[in-house]
């Protein structure tokens, strides 16, 4: 069984005034399915329509956003999402949004053979959002709040090794960023604090399956005339693998290293060492992740 299709995406922009832009588009989506099996939906479109305004009134900055997605199997749902924000001459600038949000279940999730779940309905959701950030002569720095209320979560359930729908669901996030510049290294951390809850009646405030509820990552890069080397230390904390909170996953460590030479304007070599400490972990109960390894990749990007 193979799982595949293609898209295809168009957009029109038109500059009211150099302060106002209303942007209209146009997205297609076709999945397919490959298999011998009896399948009842072997393959179906989703067509989308959407709209999106962004102005700016002194310090205020605003965004609309329409989108209507016509799904051949589920049908069709509207969704909307709205943002403001108030830019201070310091620097600052502080955020709020609200927004809605579908998504269908993937071929995969309904249909991949001794896993999929034909039954699943497609998610609903709206989220609430207030941040603030800034941005300084040599650093940077931003903390933001977010609540997402979700309707038919599609998580794994162990109980019938299978994707499910989790009929009420709660996130509350929190995230901080902060980076800058120290003795010619480009530094950044980043710190998420996740509390994802189950609402539905059988597994009430559990945990959420296979979602770490605390992250950290550190990036440090240096530039080096046609040359620049970096590391990155990923921190994650437990989690669970199931809804009923009793199968574990520790967090772990992780440390990868990078480096790239432009040999011409066009014409960079790339390497990358992922999980150099060979740490053994799982984000996945029964599934290990790959050890050590190591990337190579050249790059053409001609100038036009």
């Amino acid at each position: 069984m193979m799982a595949g299709g293609n898209s295809y995406l168009e957009l029109l922009n038109f500059t009211l005034t150099p302060d106002h832009l209303l942007t209209l588009g146009y997205d297609f989506q076709n999945d397919k399915v490959i298999s011998d099996a009896d399948f009842a939906k072997t393959k179906r479109n989703n067509h989308a329509l959407f709209m999106q305004y962004q102005g700016e009134f002194a310090h205020h900055q605003i965004t609309l956003a329409y989108r209507s997605d016509f799904n051949q199997q589920f049908g069709q749902f509207s969704t909307w999402n709205a943002a403001w924000g108030y830019a201070f001459d310091n620097g600052i600038l502080v955020s709020a949004s609200y927004g809605t949000a579908f998504k269908a279940p993937t071929f995969n999730e309904l249909y991949f053979p001794g896993f999929g779940n034909d039954t699943l309905n497609p998610e609903k959701s709206e989220s609430y959002e207030v941040g603030v950030r800034g941005k300084h002569d040599f650093w940077h720095w931003s903390l933001n709040g977010y609540l997402t209320y979700i309707k038919n979560l599609i998580a794994y359930d162990s109980s019938i090794f299978a994707p499910n729908n989790i009929s009420k669901a709660r996130i509350m996030g929190l995230e901080a960023i902060v980076g800058g510049q120290l003795y010619g290294f480009d530094i950044e951390m980043n710190y998420s604090a996740l509390n994802p809850e189950s609402m539905d009646s059988a597994s009430f405030s559990n945990v959420l399956p296979r979602r770490a509820q605390h992250t950290f990552r550190l990036d440090i890069d240096r530039q080096l005339g046609a040359a620049s080397i970096g590391s990155s230390l990923n921190v994650e904390g437990r989690r669970f693998d199931d809804l009923q909170n009793t199968n574990r996953i520790d967090g772990f460590v992780t440390w990868d290293l990078r480096a790239e030479y432009t040999f011409y304007e066009s014409l960079t070599l790339q390497s990358s060492v992922k999980n150099i400490l060979n740490t053994q972990y799982q984000t996945v109960a029964g599934y290990n992740t790959p050890s050590v390894t190591v990337f190579f990749n050249l790059r053409y990007a001609p100038s036009l």
